[in-house]
């Protein structure tokens, strides 16, 4: 997928985005657009840091994968985000990466890492006894991990999984490039079960999901409110921030330079979704999120 709009296409390095006195990027990694909010939230509330995103289409989607590649994989782009924008942290912004290889990816790396997770904890306080629906991917449907977050923090509420796998590809390619219209008719077969399933509240069990929440919103009704984990783990990076003395105000970069934040793709053409073109959705939402977007060839790729 070209995402250059300008120039000759060339790989990304290091040399290519932050010279060697430039202040330190937060970095995010999923394998698409999912963890865009995240980012915009985390740059609200940190307004002076850069950001560099990976979106990882080479591997898209993580879901389908089995728990062992999608932790070699992930462990894998997590070095090509340290190689060529040396962050000071990362946030794995996918949910099911997250659950795989947080835990490997703190062994070997000496950066600080935040992940994410449903937010299944504030959904618990929201109905104390009730119907918990979360919309996920098949993989998150099937790993008992949401199920113990259920007996951690919402022991008396029902859990109602709703698999979605095929609304990822949907967003990834086309959230940005179809009407709004034809995102609520996409929309409508699982708000119908969620519904039929007389859900007190839902949780967004996959970051994609939240490119579409204020349309799952209208479908469902003001009655059911909709969660993500956006605003807990942008505090969470916040709070890393401030924890390790790596903020922006603290480090005062030397250059003082503002180089923009980035968004690199690697890999990956347009598949599915009719009426969707991953490379126009990706133009479309870089410049949504006021990031430069960047082609990626990962170094085992550059020749």
């Amino acid at each position: 997928m070209e995402v250059q709009t300008t120039g000759k296409k060339r790989p990304v390095t290091s040399s290519t985005i932050f010279s060697a006195t430039a202040e330190q990027p937060i970095g995010f990694l999923d394998s698409g657009v999912g963890g865009l909010p995240y980012l915009q939230r985390a740059r609200e509330l940190l307004p002076e840091e850069r950001f560099v995103y990976l979106a990882d289409r080479r591997h898209f989607p993580y879901g389908v994968r089995n728990r062992d590649e999608i932790r070699a994989i992930v462990i894998s782009a997590v070095s090509e985000l340290v190689g060529v924008a040396r962050p000071k942290m990362v946030v794995v912004a996918c949910n099911t990466a997250s659950v795989v290889s947080l835990s490997e990816l703190r062994a070997t790396f000496s950066i600080p890492f935040v992940g994410v997770v449903p937010a299944i904890k504030p959904a618990g306080a929201t109905v104390e006894k009730g119907r918990i629906g979360v919309l996920a991917t098949e993989r998150t449907v099937e790993d008992p991990y949401v199920s113990n977050l259920i007996r951690e923090f919402a022991p008396n509420s029902d859990l109602v999984l709703v698999p979605a796998g095929r609304l990822v590809e949907f967003i990834e390619t086309g959230v940005a490039v179809v009407s709004r219209d034809e995102i609520l008719t996409v929309l409508k077969i699982p708000a119908e079960k969620l519904i039929a399933e007389s859900i007190d509240v839902v949780v967004l069990g996959c970051t994609h999901f939240i490119h579409i929440r204020n349309e799952l919103s209208q479908l469902l009704g003001p009655g059911i409110p909709v969660l993500d984990s956006v605003e807990g783990v942008a505090r969470q990076i916040v709070r890393v921030c401030e924890q390790t003395g790596k903020t922006a105000r603290a480090q005062q970069a030397a250059t003082g330079d503002q180089e923009h934040s980035l968004l690199l793709v690697s890999g990956g053409e347009s598949r599915g979704a009719p009426g969707g073109d991953a490379a126009e959705n990706y133009r479309r939402l870089a410049a949504k999120f006021n990031l430069q977007l960047l082609d990626h060839e990962p170094a085992d790729q550059v020749r």
